[in-house]
Formats: C-alpha cells, sequence, structure tokens
C-alpha cells in the first residue's frame, strides 16, 4: 500500500514542478512545499483531519486555504485546493516529501550526510565538499 502511495505522490509531485517551471516558479514552488511539509511534520493533527473520511472535501479545502492561503504562491495553494477537491488531500503531506526530492533531482542537489568523532570546521566543510564533488 505504501509503495502506490509513493508512486502516486511522486507523479503528482511531477506534474506540479512541470506547471511550475511553466510558470517560471520553481524555487518558489520548491519553497512551499519545503513549509508545507514542516507544517505536517509539526501539526501532526492535520493529516489526521485530511485523512478522514467523515470530513467533507469543502472543510478540507477550507482548511487547506486558511493554513496555507497567505503562506504559498496562488498556483501552489490552487494546486493543493485541486488536490483536496479530487478526494487526494491525505497525499498532500507525501507529495510535498516527493516534490522536494524531484526537484533536487532536477536542480541536480545531492544530500550528503557527514558523520565525524568532532565538530566540524568550516576547513573540514570545505574539504568534504570538494571531496563529494569528486563523484557527482
Amino acid at each position: 500500500m505504501k509503495s502506490k502511495v509513493l508512486r502516486i505522490a511522486k507523479r503528482y509531485a511531477k506534474a506540479l514542478l512541470s506547471l511550475a517551471i511553466e510558470n517560471k516558479i520553481q524555487d518558489r514552488a520548491f519553497e512551499d512545499m519545503q513549509f508545507i511539509e514542516k507544517v505536517f511534520s509539526a501539526v501532526k493533527e492535520i493529516r489526521v483531519i485530511l485523512e478522514s473520511p467523515i470530513i467533507h472535501s469543502h472543510k478540507k479545502q477550507n482548511i487547506i486555504r486558511q493554513l496555507f492561503g497567505e503562506a504559498v504562491h496562488p498556483m501552489i495553494l490552487k494546486y493543493l485546493l485541486i488536490i483536496a477537491r479530487k478526494g487526494r488531500s491525505s497525499l498532500l503531506e507525501e507529495i510535498a516529501i516527493q516534490f522536494i526530492c524531484v526537484y533536487k533531482a532536477f536542480r541536480g542537489i545531492e544530500e550528503v550526510k557527514i558523520t565525524t568523532a568532532m565538530k566540524l570546521t568550516d576547513s573540514l566543510r570545505q574539504k568534504a565538499l570538494v571531496a563529494a564533488s569528486y563523484f557527482t
């Protein structure tokens, strides 16, 4: 079941990235989706509300409008509202996560995790960046 959700969310994320590129707001869309993902992480009740089959899609759309209306680009808000109207609001958090991954792949951004026995200094950080650049 989880892999199906991931596939669907990734499809929505790719569609949103295409739409953002077409409208030349891909960087703003990235920032907005990071914000949306952070809101979902911070307030777990949102997921419960959006997944509830008891709450009508109009109420879910109003919640989305109140949460993100002023904070995200109008096109992103419209996209979120369409997803909610289509009964897919339970996917919003995963779509945000997948969008971040798709955007990073689009920009060629690689994440690196460094584990050290001591605090990472600026010179060590620079050396690590140089070493990582050889692999990308």
